[in-house]
Formats: C-alpha cells, sequence, structure tokens
C-alpha cells in the first residue's frame, strides 16, 4: 500500500467501515451473504474510484500480507475460538484435526500434482501454491448455519477445522516457500525434515498459546479483574501470543492464538457473570466486525477484474482442482476416521454441506501476496489465488443455502415439530395472559380484547394441533424442563452458583432436550450418574496420580474441592427438580395416566439426589457439616450482595452503604472454613491393626507405620486400582466402600475396616482386580517402600512380611 496521509488514511478507513455498516443494513434480504457482497462493492468502489478523482486514496487501499497477519488474523481468530462451543469443539476434536491437518496435507499434495501436470508450473511453486489454497475461510456460511438452525454438530466442525487449518497452510506455505527460496527440491530426506519442521512449528504454537493462557488466565483470577481490565488483558493475549510465536521463536502464531483463546474460553469465561460474559463476546464480536467488513472490502479492491479475465480458464481449473481435493477429504476422509475412531457418522447431506462450504478467504490473499516477485509464475500465482477466492465466494457462498434447503437440513424433525407446537402454544398463553391484564386494568374493552385474542389465536395458529399421547407426554416434559431450567437461571442470577455450573448443567439440559425430541427422555439422574468428558479426564488424571508419593497432598486438596463442586451440583439439581414436581402438582389439563408416569420420575431424581446427600453425611459428617453451612450462607450472602448491588445500580441507595454490605459480607465470607481442608479425625493406628499383617507387631512399630500412612479420598465411580497396573500401595477403608471385580465380574464389596492391595506389599507389582469406589470414600495408602523401611527398624515387622511370602509360595 503506497504511502498515505493520516488523516486520508483515517477518513478512508471511516470511510469503508461506514460503507460496511450500510451494506449490512441495506442488502439484508438478500440472498447473498454480507461478506460477499463487500468484495463486490470493492471491486465496483476501485473501478468508480479510477475515474473519480476524489476517490483516490480509496484506490490506493490494498490487501497488505502484514495487515491481514499482524492486525487482522489475531482478532479473528481468538473471536472465533473464544466464541466456539469448548465442549462441542473437544467432542469432534479427532475429525476437526483430520480435515484441519490430513485434509490440508491431502489438499495440498493434489492440487500441487496436478498443477505441476497440467499446468506444468514447477512442484515446488504447485506445492507452495497448494498450500497457500488449501485454508478454508466458512465466515460467510457460519451465521447462515445458525439462522438455519443446521446441526451443533456441523457448525463446530467447519468452524474448529477453518481455525486449525489456518494454522497447517500457514506452517505448510512458510516450509515450501523457504524452500523454494532456498532452491532446494523436494527429496525424501528433505520431505522428512518438512515433516518434523511441520510438527515443531505447529505444536511449539501450541504450547505457547497454552503457557500464555494459562498465565493471563492466572492473573484475572489472582487481581480479580474487572470487566474492563479482563477485555484488555484478552486484547494484549490474542497480538502478545501471535506475535511472541509467529515472530520471535518462528512456530504458528496462529495455534497460538487458537490454542490461548480456548484456555480463556474454559477457565476465565465461566468464571464471569452471565452479563459479564456476553459483553466479552459482544466486544470481541464487534472487532471482529471492523476486522472482517475492512479486510472484504480489501479484498475486492485488490482484485484486478482484467487480468483474472485474461487468466479465466486457468482460475476456473484450479477452482475445479480445489474442489476435487476437498471432495476427497471430506468424502474420503472422514468417513474413514469416523470408522477408526467409532464416532457417530456425519449423513451424506452433512458432508455435501461441509464440501460446498469450504470457502476461501483473505488468509490466502495474504500469503499470495508476501510471495517475493522474484519467483517464477508469481504473478500467475496471484492472479490464481485472487481468482479462486472470488470464485468461492460468488459461487458457493450464495448456493449454500439453497443446497441446504434442498438437502432439508432447514427442516424439523418429527419431533421438532412437536417442539414447535408446544413453543407457540406457550407464547399464545403468555399473549392471552398480558391481553388479560390490559382488560382488567381498562386498558382496552372487553370487545377490544375478543378482537385481539382471536387475532392472537390466528397468530399461533398451529398451537391446537390434535395432540397424541406420545406428543403431550413430550409437551408435559419440555415444559417441565422449563420450569427447570428457570429454576437454574434464577440460582445463577443470584449468585449461588459459579458460571461453569450454570453452563455444565445448562448443557445437561440440552441434552435432555435433545432425547426428549427424539423419543428416549434421560433425566437429569441418568445423565448425573453418567461420567462426561471432563469427568472421564479427571478420572484418568486422578488414576495415574493415586500411587503418587509426591502427589497425595494435591491429590487430598483436589478431591475436596472436586468433592464439594459435586454436592454444589447435586444441591442445584434437587432445588431444580423439586421445582419441577411444585409446578407439576398445580399445572391443569394433564391427564392423569401422563401426570402419575411423570410425578414418579421427578420422585425418584429427588430421592436419589437425598441420598447422595445422605451418603456423605454419613461418611463425613464434619466435611458435610462444614459444606452446608459454607453453601448456606454463600446462598444467602450472595443474594443479599446482588439485590444490594441492583438497589445501588438503580440510585435507590448511594455508594457507601452499598460498600458497606459489600465489605461486611466479604469480612465475613473470608472468615469462612475451606472446605478444602481436611477435617476427618481417623484413628490410624487402629484401622492399621485390622491388617494380618500388622495385627501381632508392638506398639513402636505400628506407630511408624500409622505415621507413614497417608489419607487419600475417593468420590463414587473413581478407580482406586486397575487390573493389570503395577502398584505398591496397601489400601485400608476408612470411610466408605469399594467394589472388587475382574472382568466385569463382581467379586466383592468392602467397607469400613476391610483393605486391599497387600500383596503389593510382599513385592506383587502386578494387580491382580479392579477396585472402583461405590461411596464416597476415604482411604490410608501405605506403600511398600515405607514398610521396607521401617522393617529394617522392627524385626517383628520384617519376619511378619517373610512369613507372609512364605506361605504364599
Amino acid at each position: 500500500m503506497p504511502y498515505m496521509h493520516i488523516t486520508d488514511l483515517v477518513i478512508t478507513t471511516l470511510g469503508l467501515l461506514a460503507l460496511g455498516v450500510f451494506v449490512a443494513g441495506a442488502f439484508r434480504r438478500l440472498p447473498i451473504p454480507y461478506t460477499v457482497m463487500l468484495v463486490l462493492i470493492g471491486i465496483g468502489l476501485k473501478t468508480i474510484a479510477s475515474y473519480t478523482p476524489v476517490l483516490a486514496p480509496v484506490a490506493a487501499f490494498r490487501i497488505d500480507p502484514e495487515l491481514v497477519l499482524f492486525i487482522f488474523l489475531p482478532i479473528l481468530i481468538f473471536e472465533s475460538a473464544l466464541t466456539l462451543n469448548a465442549r462441542q469443539l473437544l467432542k469432534n476434536m479427532v475429525p476437526v484435526l483430520a480435515l484441519a491437518v490430513l485434509g490440508v496435507l491431502l489438499s495440498t499434495v493434489l492440487i500441487a500434482v496436478a498443477m505441476y501436470y497440467i499446468l506444468n508450473m514447477p512442484f515446488m511453486v504447485a506445492m507452495v501454491f497448494g498450500a497457500l489454497i488449501s485454508a478454508t475461510d466458512p465466515v460467510a456460511v457460519v451465521g447462515l448455519f445458525k439462522s438455519l438452525g443446521a446441526p451443533q454438530r456441523l457448525t463446530t466442525l467447519i468452524e474448529g477445522e477453518s481455525l486449525f487449518n489456518d494454522a497447517t497452510a500457514i506452517v505448510i506455505f512458510t516450509v515450501f516457500l523457504t524452500m523454494l527460496l532456498a532452491g532446494q527440491a523436494l527429496t525424501p530426506a528433505m520431505t522428512i525434515e518438512a515433516v518434523f519442521e511441520f510438527l515443531e512449528v505447529f505444536i511449539g504454537g501450541a504450547v505457547i498459546g497454552l503457557l500464555a493462557g494459562i498465565i493471563i488466565a492466572w492473573l484475572i483470577r489472582l487481581l480479580q479483574s474487572n470487566l474492563s481490565e479482563i477485555l484488555v488483558l484478552t486484547l494484549m493475549l490474542a497480538y502478545f501470543s501471535f506475535v511472541l510465536a509467529d515472530h520471535y521463536l518462528h512456530y504458528s502464531g496462529v495455534m497460538a492464538v487458537v490454542t490461548c483463546a480456548l484456555v480463556v474460553a474454559i477457565f476465565v469465561m465461566p468464571r464471569l457473570s452471565l452479563d459479564n460474559s456476553e459483553t466479552v463476546k459482544q466486544t470481541w464480536e464487534f472487532l471482529s466486525l471492523i476486522c472482517n467488513t475492512l479486510l472484504f472490502l480489501l479484498m475486492g479492491l485488490s482484485i484486478n477484474v482484467a487480468s483474472l479475465w485474461q487468466s479465466g480458464l486457468t482460475i476456473m481449473l484450479a477452482f475445479a482442482l480445489v474442489l476435487i481435493a476437498r471432495a476427497l477429504s471430506i468424502y474420503g476422509l472422514l468417513p474413514l476416521v469416523s470408522k477408526l475412531f467409532r464416532l457417530p457418522v456425519f449423513s451424506l447431506g452433512d458432508r455435501h454441506v461441509l464440501w460446498w462450504g469450504g470457502l476461501r478467504g483473505g488468509l490466502a490473499i495474504a500469503m499470495v501476496l508476501s510471495i517475493p516477485e522474484s519467483v517464477p509464475g508469481q504473478a500467475l500465482l496471484l492472479d490464481l489465488t485472487l481468482g479462486v477466492v472470488l470464485a468461492t465466494l460468488v459461487i458457493n457462498a450464495p448456493t449454500i443455502k439453497p443446497l441446504m434447503q434442498k438437502l432439508g437440513l432447514n427442516k424439523p424433525t418429527e419431533y421438532e415439530c412437536v417442539e414447535i407446537a408446544h413453543t407457540q402454544l406457550y407464547a399464545e398463553h403468555k399473549a392471552q395472559h398480558t391481553l388479560a391484564e390490559l382488560c382488567d386494568i381498562g386498558i382496552i374493552t372487553k370487545a377490544g380484547f375478543a378482537v385481539t385474542d382471536k387475532k392472537i389465536i390466528g397468530t399461533f395458529k398451529h398451537g391446537h394441533k390434535h395432540e397424541s399421547t406420545d406428543d403431550e407426554r413430550i409437551n408435559l416434559a419440555l415444559t417441565l424442563l422449563q420450569q427447570e431450567n428457570k429454576t437454574l437461571k434464577a440460582i445463577f442470577e443470584a449468585g449461588t452458583i459459579r458460571q461453569y455450573t450454570y453452563l455444565e448443567i445448562g448443557d445437561e439440559l440440552q441434552l435432555r432436550r435433545e432425547s426428549i425430541l427424539k423419543g428416549r427422555e434421560v433425566s437429569s439422574a441418568d445423565l448425573e450418574k453418567l461420567p462426561s468428558f471432563f469427568e472421564r479426564l479427571e478420572s484418568f488424571v486422578i488414576a495415574h496420580l493415586r500411587e503418587k508419593d509426591w502427589a497425595t497432598g494435591y491429590l487430598s486438596w483436589y478431591q475436596n474441592l472436586r468433592h464439594a463442586d459435586h454436592l454444589v451440583r447435586i444441591c442445584v439439581l434437587l432445588q431444580m427438580t423439586i421445582s419441577a414436581k411444585h409446578f407439576l402438582k398445580q399445572a391443569e389439563d394433564i391427564p392423569q395416566a401422563t401426570e402419575q408416569e411423570k410425578m414418579q420420575s421427578l420422585e425418584n431424581d429427588i430421592a436419589y439426589y437425598r441420598n447422595v446427600l445422605g451418603n456423605t453425611r454419613e461418611a463425613y459428617p464434619e466435611f458435610y457439616r462444614r459444606f452446608m453451612r459454607n453453601f448456606a450462607y454463600r446462598s444467602a450472602a450472595a443474594v443479599a450482595l446482588r439485590s444490594a448491588e441492583k438497589a445501588f445500580k438503580h440510585g435507590i441507595v448511594g455508594a457507601k452503604p452499598y460498600n458497606a454490605v459489600e465489605q461486611s459480607i466479604e469480612e465475613h465470607l473470608a472468615d469462612l472454613p475451606k472446605i478444602t481442608e481436611p477435617v476427618e479425625d481417623l484413628d490410624t493406628k487402629a484401622l492399621i491393626k485390622l491388617v494380618p499383617l500388622y495385627s501381632d507387631l508392638p506398639q513402636e512399630a505400628l506407630d511408624a507405620i500409622a505415621n507413614a500412612a497417608k489419607a487419600v479420598k475417593f468420590l463414587p465411580g473413581d478407580t482406586v486400582i486397575k487390573q493389570g497396573s503395577k502398584g505398591d500401595s496397601l489400601y485400608i477403608i476408612a470411610k466408605g466402600g469399594l467394589r472388587i471385580s475382574k472382568q466385569n465380574k463382581v467379586l466383592a464389596d468392602l467397607y469400613s475396616g476391610e483393605f486391599v492391595g497387600e500383596m503389593a506389599l510382599l513385592g506383587d507389582a502386578v494387580r491382580l482386580a479392579n477396585v472402583v469406589a461405590i461411596l464416597p470414600t476415604t482411604l490410608l495408602r501405605i506403600t511398600r517402600d515405607d514398610i521396607l523401611t521401617i522393617a529394617q527398624q522392627y524385626p517383628a515387622l520384617k519376619q511378619s512380611l517373610e512369613n507372609a511370602k512364605q506361605s504364599r509360595s
């Protein structure tokens, strides 16, 4: 871009933004996506500016690769990763990475080979083009997916693929461009070197982003940052991680931004209030809108239509190759990955949309502009890239909606039709209730009420369709689910629970909604018994740390915290279920059989939750007492503080009264005992004496073993011992219960005072059975090394171990 005076630069930029806003409003009803209109207007604006001196500064605007990479890209990548559903992304990470890494590599090679043989393009130049044109940019279709109600999994896959394949394409492009400029050929040795370089750059960027994200998340929590500070820190994080990784350390800046944004999404956003979380997302969407508006207008201003026309046949050939390469990834690679990893299969219609929705965008143009003019065929590469990007925007983007409609992806399922009818009926009742209130206070007459009520019934004409028994069950289940959701939101808005708990339970409500619509309703208690992805991850980590001496203290602290979070969930779910039960009691016009069936289901859930609380109270009376007092005070204090805050914001009370209430609550909260502190008073010596190996030992030896023993806690479902794993510890059950099984066959249930794993003390390191906690359980752990050390001091213990070995031989 040629030099421009700062005033011309500011005025031109503001003018382009104003034009973008006008386009968004004026052409909203057109079937062409907003970003495509911006490109077309940019092309037209360039043509007009060439004949209009006053628009000369506009004609001078071009896409600059450094502008895209270091200004626009960090914002666009961070916003996409931040607003993407992190849980859905983790569930679909395998197909996302398959398309983003293997798919881009496959596309690069196929396009390069075809360009080499068909156009006689130098092979390394063809590889450079194949890499840069393989990066997808679905921003023009993602909004359409959401507005048409496309499946969440489909939206997550295309967004997630775009995030990661940007990183893959940039790394591959950089590797091959470096080799091209150095005059190196793609020999087998260079191929292996290139693969290792790719892995180093790709993974290195992810590590940089992970570390930067963790540091910022820790700072936000440590400093208790307010909303403005969080916005500044996240903006700084996006640019810092990209520049540090890409410019200074020569790793993938895109991977750094993606990873740090996901860290913020998982560990920072759930801790914010709902209002602050929405504000952060809206701010990033605003920044993304500015970048996308300027980027797509600049794309249009950078296109030389005459030059593209001269290369038209070559561009259409490249466009066809891009579609073919994309098809091989979508129709070949995706089903293969689903089969290998036993994942849910994407329907043929989903794959059609994924194939046709693989648009190209500004990143490809930025990469091709960064190629030095000394590279053979640089001008042709520029025309090919601009032409293919324009073709995907002009041909693919406007036709994606008709394709989805043709495939029926926007049509509601049979059960969604029932939900639509239910929602319309609910809206109709709300509208009629408001109308009745207006009539009661005399704002409208009874005659006006009758006319308007008839119009309301006509508005929601599908609300009174004839319902089968199944439809009645679905309607009732959806109504009660709405009541539970309403109770959950009220609990969260009162400040009783943190946002990540709110979001986690909200995700479960969404799963229940989907199960209801499929005719296979799952209760909240049933979902509570099934481990989530994060719970499986927790269990995996705990299973690998349970027999590490250095981790015992951390594990005990974390298990107490985990136990407390679990109890908070149970308390919230209990309140939600009781609320639904009360609502059902007051409901009218429900068939008796349907009502009784649902009431029994709710009572079963309530009994399950109360049983969980009862088991905890019995196993850990002091922990339970501390937790309940802590939870009750925090709930009441949160409601009080939220009420005072609302009164202050609405001007009902001044700053001093509000600050006094806030300070008083914070002081009392600080005095509450921490739930993570150990509270159980265990008679360690008496428990150790129950083990036959130690029953006849002198008191001094028992004291030494008791001092070496460490208490560890497990929740129901946690694996204590895994069959086939190596171990060196004996576990004595202080409180709770364990289940021993082998090859899915239950061998025994053990309770307080019993023990497992004694064979490990005799030198048998391989575990012979699985041991899982069936109740909240506290165990005493004694390692073989500790026992052997103590045995050197106490001959009686050494003799006891030798006798045990002889008895087994």
